[in-house]
Protein backbone atom coordinates (compact mmCIF):
# COMPACT_ATOMS: atom_id res chain seq x y z
CA UNK A 1 0.00 0.00 0.00
CA UNK A 2 2.80 2.43 0.81
CA UNK A 3 4.46 1.89 -2.59
CA UNK A 4 1.18 2.23 -4.53
CA UNK A 5 1.77 -1.06 -6.37
CA UNK A 6 -0.38 -4.02 -7.26
CA UNK A 7 0.66 -7.50 -6.12
CA UNK A 8 -1.09 -9.26 -9.00
CA UNK A 9 -3.48 -8.37 -11.82
CA UNK A 10 -5.46 -10.67 -14.13
CA UNK A 11 -6.98 -10.09 -17.55
CA UNK A 12 -7.86 -11.48 -20.93
CA UNK A 13 -5.20 -10.59 -23.47
CA UNK A 14 -6.89 -9.55 -26.70
CA UNK A 15 -5.07 -6.46 -27.90
CA UNK A 16 -2.37 -7.14 -30.45
CA UNK A 17 0.83 -5.34 -29.67
CA UNK A 18 -0.15 -4.24 -26.17
CA UNK A 19 3.06 -3.52 -24.30
CA UNK A 20 2.46 -5.43 -21.08
CA UNK A 21 4.90 -7.87 -19.58
CA UNK A 22 2.43 -10.58 -18.56
CA UNK A 23 2.49 -14.36 -18.24
CA UNK A 24 -0.04 -16.61 -19.97
CA UNK A 25 -2.18 -18.78 -17.71
CA UNK A 26 -4.49 -20.57 -20.13
CA UNK A 27 -6.24 -20.15 -23.45
CA UNK A 28 -9.87 -19.11 -23.13
CA UNK A 29 -12.28 -20.07 -25.88
CA UNK A 30 -14.46 -17.33 -27.30
CA UNK A 31 -18.17 -17.55 -28.14
CA UNK A 32 -20.11 -15.61 -30.74
CA UNK A 33 -23.39 -14.70 -29.00
CA UNK A 34 -26.59 -12.68 -29.35
CA UNK A 35 -29.84 -12.36 -27.43
CA UNK A 36 -32.51 -14.96 -28.27
CA UNK A 37 -34.67 -12.15 -29.69
CA UNK A 38 -31.89 -10.85 -31.98
CA UNK A 39 -32.38 -11.55 -35.73
CA UNK A 40 -28.99 -13.34 -35.93
CA UNK A 41 -30.21 -15.92 -33.39
CA UNK A 42 -32.91 -17.00 -35.83
CA UNK A 43 -30.48 -17.80 -38.65
CA UNK A 44 -29.51 -21.45 -39.15
CA UNK A 45 -25.94 -20.40 -40.02
CA UNK A 46 -24.32 -16.98 -39.54
CA UNK A 47 -21.77 -15.59 -42.01
CA UNK A 48 -19.46 -12.58 -41.92
CA UNK A 49 -21.91 -10.74 -44.18
CA UNK A 50 -24.75 -11.45 -41.72
CA UNK A 51 -22.68 -10.12 -38.83
CA UNK A 52 -21.79 -6.96 -40.78
CA UNK A 53 -25.49 -6.06 -41.03
CA UNK A 54 -25.93 -5.74 -37.25
CA UNK A 55 -24.27 -3.84 -34.43
CA UNK A 56 -21.31 -5.55 -32.84
CA UNK A 57 -20.78 -4.80 -29.16
CA UNK A 58 -17.02 -4.97 -28.74
CA UNK A 59 -14.15 -4.26 -26.42
CA UNK A 60 -12.62 -0.80 -26.65
CA UNK A 61 -9.40 0.21 -24.96
CA UNK A 62 -7.12 3.19 -24.62
CA UNK A 63 -3.95 3.00 -26.70
CA UNK A 64 -1.92 6.10 -26.02
CA UNK A 65 -3.97 9.04 -27.16
CA UNK A 66 -6.72 7.17 -29.01
CA UNK A 67 -9.50 4.66 -28.38
CA UNK A 68 -9.19 1.38 -30.27
CA UNK A 69 -12.14 -0.98 -30.80
CA UNK A 70 -11.88 -4.66 -31.62
CA UNK A 71 -14.70 -4.68 -34.15
CA UNK A 72 -14.54 -7.72 -36.40
CA UNK A 73 -16.56 -7.38 -39.59
CA UNK A 74 -18.37 -4.08 -39.50
CA UNK A 75 -18.00 -0.38 -38.93
CA UNK A 76 -21.35 -0.62 -37.12
CA UNK A 77 -20.23 -1.20 -33.54
CA UNK A 78 -20.65 -0.08 -29.96
CA UNK A 79 -17.37 -0.02 -28.04
CA UNK A 80 -17.40 -0.72 -24.31
CA UNK A 81 -14.53 -1.20 -21.88
CA UNK A 82 -15.58 -4.26 -19.86
CA UNK A 83 -16.62 -7.75 -20.99
CA UNK A 84 -19.33 -7.88 -18.31
CA UNK A 85 -20.93 -4.69 -19.65
CA UNK A 86 -20.67 -6.03 -23.21
CA UNK A 87 -22.40 -9.26 -22.13
CA UNK A 88 -25.20 -7.33 -20.44
CA UNK A 89 -25.69 -5.10 -23.51
CA UNK A 90 -25.98 -8.19 -25.71
CA UNK A 91 -28.46 -9.81 -23.31
CA UNK A 92 -30.52 -6.62 -23.63
CA UNK A 93 -30.57 -6.98 -27.43
CA UNK A 94 -28.14 -4.19 -28.33
CA UNK A 95 -26.19 -6.36 -30.78
CA UNK A 96 -23.94 -9.40 -31.05
CA UNK A 97 -20.53 -9.99 -29.48
CA UNK A 98 -17.51 -12.25 -29.29
CA UNK A 99 -17.07 -13.01 -25.58
CA UNK A 100 -15.03 -15.34 -23.39
CA UNK A 101 -16.91 -18.60 -22.85
CA UNK A 102 -16.52 -18.64 -19.03
CA UNK A 103 -18.26 -15.25 -18.93
CA UNK A 104 -21.29 -16.36 -20.99
CA UNK A 105 -21.56 -19.97 -19.84
CA UNK A 106 -24.38 -19.31 -17.35
CA UNK A 107 -26.26 -16.97 -19.71
CA UNK A 108 -26.14 -19.64 -22.43
CA UNK A 109 -27.41 -22.30 -20.00
CA UNK A 110 -30.28 -20.04 -18.85
CA UNK A 111 -31.08 -19.08 -22.48
CA UNK A 112 -30.42 -15.37 -21.82
CA UNK A 113 -27.93 -15.63 -24.69
CA UNK A 114 -27.74 -17.81 -27.80
CA UNK A 115 -24.54 -19.12 -29.31
CA UNK A 116 -24.59 -18.22 -32.99
CA UNK A 117 -24.12 -21.10 -35.40
CA UNK A 118 -21.19 -20.18 -37.65
CA UNK A 119 -18.20 -21.65 -39.41
CA UNK A 120 -15.87 -18.76 -38.62
CA UNK A 121 -12.44 -19.48 -37.22
CA UNK A 122 -12.38 -18.01 -33.71
CA UNK A 123 -9.05 -17.90 -31.98
CA UNK A 124 -8.69 -18.44 -28.27
CA UNK A 125 -7.35 -15.55 -26.27
CA UNK A 126 -5.05 -15.95 -23.31
CA UNK A 127 -6.00 -15.22 -19.74
CA UNK A 128 -2.88 -13.63 -18.30
CA UNK A 129 -1.47 -12.21 -15.14
CA UNK A 130 1.03 -9.56 -14.19
CA UNK A 131 2.74 -9.82 -10.84
CA UNK A 132 4.40 -7.16 -8.74
CA UNK A 133 7.79 -7.44 -7.12
CA UNK A 134 6.90 -10.57 -5.16
CA UNK A 135 3.75 -12.56 -4.57
CA UNK A 136 2.50 -12.72 -1.02
CA UNK A 137 0.46 -15.54 0.49
CA UNK A 138 -2.92 -14.13 -0.61
CA UNK A 139 -1.80 -13.35 -4.17
CA UNK A 140 -0.26 -16.82 -4.49
CA UNK A 141 -3.50 -18.45 -3.26
CA UNK A 142 -5.52 -16.31 -5.69
CA UNK A 143 -3.25 -17.29 -8.59
CA UNK A 144 -3.62 -20.97 -7.67
CA UNK A 145 -7.42 -20.68 -7.58
CA UNK A 146 -7.57 -18.85 -10.92
CA UNK A 147 -5.40 -21.54 -12.53
CA UNK A 148 -7.67 -24.25 -11.08
CA UNK A 149 -10.80 -22.42 -12.32
CA UNK A 150 -9.39 -21.99 -15.82
CA UNK A 151 -8.59 -25.69 -15.93
CA UNK A 152 -12.26 -26.51 -15.39
CA UNK A 153 -13.89 -23.98 -17.76
CA UNK A 154 -12.15 -24.42 -21.09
Amino acid sequence: MLRQTVDIAFGLYTAEGAAVNASNLAPVSMSLVAAPSHPLSRLPNVTKDDLAQYTQVCLTFDQGDKLVSEALFSTNYLGLTMFEVIRDAVINGTGWALLPYPLVKEALASHSLCALNHDLLLESHYYRYVEGESLGVVATALLTNVIRFLGTTR
